[in-house]
């Protein structure tokens, strides 16, 4: 299924997927794997025929057994992260490419804004224009807050334990470097460098 923006999720309606559910910004739905909010993202969006993506959105997912994981997607550093963060995040995936993204600089401030337990740099080193050096940015993260960094290199991939909650266990969530993300089988947005 495919979960995003009105205008994405009817471009792909368009390209024959039937399975998809559109949302907008700050609005949220309950679906089988927890409940989804999109949030903002400070970024372009044209899909690849050069259609208007509508806005781009970040995702804050609160899983079936309560954990909560904020996924940034392509954006810049922006003020609302803090109340984001107020959720209190188990795990935020951040960019830090620099250029199209937020880099290093302001994705060690978004770490302070969110205060996850855990985060995951994303898109940088697919090409020179957003090369970095993700361990001194996550020696740098672990010097200055209370966060944990898991640097994943291509093909690799981070396993979140899951939890059980009246009965229920999810099948845990993991993180792909430049992949996709997976979640309790279901498949979701793309995540590492890329």
């Amino acid at each position: 299924m495919v979960i995003s923006n009105f205008e994405i999720a009817a471009w792909f309606g368009k390209q024959g997927v039937e399975k998809n559910h559109p949302q907008h910004l700050g609005g949220g739905r309950t679906h089988p794997f927890g409940y989804l909010k999109l949030t903002l993202a400070l970024h372009g969006s044209m899909l690849p025929d050069g259609t208007y993506g509508g806005n781009p959105c970040g995702f804050l997912l609160t899983t079936n057994d309560g954990r909560k994981l904020y996924l940034a997607q392509d954006t810049g550093l922006f003020g609302d992260m803090k109340l984001i963060g107020e959720e209190g995040l188990d795990l935020a995936v951040i960019p830090i490419g620099d250029n199209f993204t937020m880099g290093p600089g302001d994705g060690l401030r978004a770490v302070k804004l969110l205060e996850p337990k855990v985060v995951i740099p994303i898109h940088y080193n697919t090409f020179d224009l957003i090369a970095q050096d993700a361990n001194s940015w996550a020696d740098r993260v672990q010097k200055e807050t209370k966060t944990k960094v898991v640097v994943l290199k291509p093909g690799e991939s981070y396993q979140y334990e899951s939890r059980s909650r009246k009965g229920y266990i999810l099948s845990g969530v993991e993180f792909y470097q430049g992949v996709g993300v997976g979640y309790g089988g279901h498949t979701g947005t793309s995540t590492g460098p890329a």
